[in-house]
């Protein structure tokens, strides 16, 4: 049975077993933070602000220069094909936010995505694995060769970091990755190890000289930058001052290498602060564990937020700088009303919602014929003239508003545009077959004129059709009222035959596609599930909710209402 989108899935033992997990790890560091909180509170007292804004900042600096490396590779494997620094980039920091949820594959997801169209999956693959790869193994090399220095001595913990980055050059020039996991494949299932084995053999590559030094630079003075952040970490708390914090921040890399392997909690959680709290106590007497195991996991991961939205805010700013000398349609008509949202920098939630609702006419509108005329009023730019002709319409837009209809004119050229408005339009009396107010009564609402739909009937043959779209909130005089709508037009012989929701506003979903954290790849699958989501759902008291309401008129025209 193929299993619907988004359904919930059984909870196996797999998924019981890493709920246990998490709940054990939170359970005990919760314990230790109660332990410790009274003395901790006190100590407070000397955090000092400016060292740790200055931690965070080296920190920021620290992993953005790992999304160089990833960069790095896009670049080696993609060759002519590559993104821009600044794209791979951004796909680097929006994959880190989604790596954060369990399994750790859903950044990679993400990337492909967002990108197949442009790169072939595989090589968004091939530098994922390499990346992931050279991270884990150069951090483990890192974190041995401190911890060799500290606890043992200083040319042994030297020696083994020169002997891991000799190692480093080989590893890259065999490519020894793909070899072991080609070799780590043959554990699997037949069926997925031949998926991998194919991966393996389309995915081998042999890293120059030049280019391993490259990637060796970045991560070597990533790590530095990294120790020098977490010094200053020491300097914000003082209570640290006794600690060798370079010997604390190997011990949390391998703990953090621990969680990411792992994979059986979102984003190690439990496991990566258990692991912390159990080889510092033997190594080291730490005061504040548990609490400052909490901090650093949320230090890091303000950081990785901070690239993020960074990186968002600039690629949002990019795309107005590179659309500002290009057409694009009217945010706004002549009264200042809202076309599309202005505060969809990106444009991906106006997409979805036009997406949506063209799949919602080809679902519930009435079918038309070429001969049979469709007007769509308020039609703007004329984004769903397309979707009103793949139903057989003949389709007519009219709008005040001539620069929106301008746009409409150069861009949809299946209908035919004027500019005309309510109450007096330019069509004979029971000449049109269907008219469509879309998203328009809300407007008519807020400028004082709602009144200017009263005689629509008189355009409309017997047995036409009335197709409402509009946003309805309960208890809200800025909308149009349901019960109030459907007498409006049952009042003109009017017949109400169907009301459906289709979408909803604050849906947690839409703010991540307006984001740019869904691909759009995704977006007709988010879009099938919101409909069949809504259609019989109770309008929601915290927001509004965006309706069809489908009318016909009477046949009869002697009809009383």
């Amino acid at each position: 049975m193929k299993r619907k989108f988004f359904s919930p899935k059984p909870l196996t033992s797999g998924r019981l077993f890493s709920t246990l997990i998490l709940f054990a790890g939170t359970t005990w560091i919760g314990y230790k933070i109660f332990q410790e909180g009274s003395s901790f509170w006190v100590e407070l007292d000397s955090f000092d602000v400016k060292w740790l804004l200055f931690s965070t900042l080296l920190g920021f600096f620290a992993v953005l220069l790992n999304g160089f490396v990833f960069a790095y590779l896009l670049k080696i494997h993609c060759k002519e094909n590559s993104p821009s620094l600044f794209e791979s980039l951004s796909l680097h920091f929006t994959g880190q936010i989604a790596r954060h949820l369990p399994g750790r594959f859903w950044g990679v997801v993400y990337q492909i995505n967002e990108i197949k169209h442009r790169i072939d999956p595989i090589k968004i693959i091939k530098v994922n694995v390499d990346h992931i790869l050279i991270f884990l193994y150069f951090n483990t090399a890192v974190s041995i060769a401190i911890l060799l220095f500290f606890q043992v001595n200083y040319g042994l913990g030297l020696f083994f970091f020169a002997a891991s980055a000799l190692a480093f050059f080989v590893i890259l020039k065999i490519d020894l990755f793909n070899f072991l996991i080609k070799k780590t494949a043959q554990l699997l299932p037949e069926k997925l190890y031949k998926k991998v084995e194919k991966y393996t053999k389309i995915s081998p590559y042999t890293y120059s000289g030049k280019q391993s030094s490259i990637l060796f630079f970045f991560l070597l003075l990533s790590w530095g930058i990294y120790l020098f952040s977490w010094q200053n970490i020491a300097l914000a708390y003082p209570f640290l001052s006794s600690v060798n914090i370079f010997l604390l921040c190997a011990l949390y890399t391998i703990s953090w290498l621990v969680g990411f392997i792992s994979m059986v909690t979102p984003s190690g959680w439990g496991v990566r602060e258990s692991v912390f709290i159990i080889l510092t106590s033997k190594i080291s007497v730490v005061p504040h564990l548990g609490i400052f195991t909490v901090f650093v996991r949320l230090w890091l991961l303000v950081i990785d937020l901070i690239l993020f939205f960074t990186f968002m805010t600039m690629q949002m700013l990019t795309k107005n700088t590179s659309t500002g000398n290009r057409e694009t349609p009217p945010l706004y008509t002549r009264d200042g009303l809202n076309i599309l949202d202005h505060n969809d920098t990106l444009g991906k939630k106006s997409e979805y919602i036009t997406l949506l609702q063209e799949m919602a006419i080809k679902r519930y509108f009435p079918k038309g014929s070429p001969d049979k005329v469709c007007v769509d009023v308020g039609c703007g730019f004329g984004r769903l003239a397309d979707a009103l002709t793949r139903c057989g319409w003949q389709v007519v837009g009219i709008d005040p508003d001539s620069s929106a209809l301008q746009y409409a004119k150069e861009h949809y050229h299946t209908a035919h545009f004027c500019c005309a408005s309510l109450p007096e339009l330019p069509f004979m009396d029971e000449s049109v077959h269907c008219f469509v107010f879309h998203n328009i009564l809300r407007s008519f609402l807020l400028l004082g004129i709602l009144d200017v739909v009263d005689h629509i009937e008189k355009y409309i043959v017997p047995g036409g059709w009335l197709v409402v779209v509009d946003n309805i909130r309960d208890n809200d005089n800025r909308y149009v009222k349901e019960d109030e709508l459907v007498q409006k037009f049952r009042r003109q012989k009017f017949e109400l035959i169907d009301t459906v929701p289709i979408r909803q506003g604050r849906w947690w979903l839409l703010y991540c596609i307006r984001y740019g954290l869904v691909p759009r790849s995704l977006f007709p699958h988010i879009a099938k599930y919101e409909l069949k989501k809504r259609k019989n759902q109770k309008n929601p008291k915290y927001t509004y909710v965006n309706k069809i309401f489908l009318f016909q008129k009477n046949q009869a025209q002697n009809a009383s209402y």
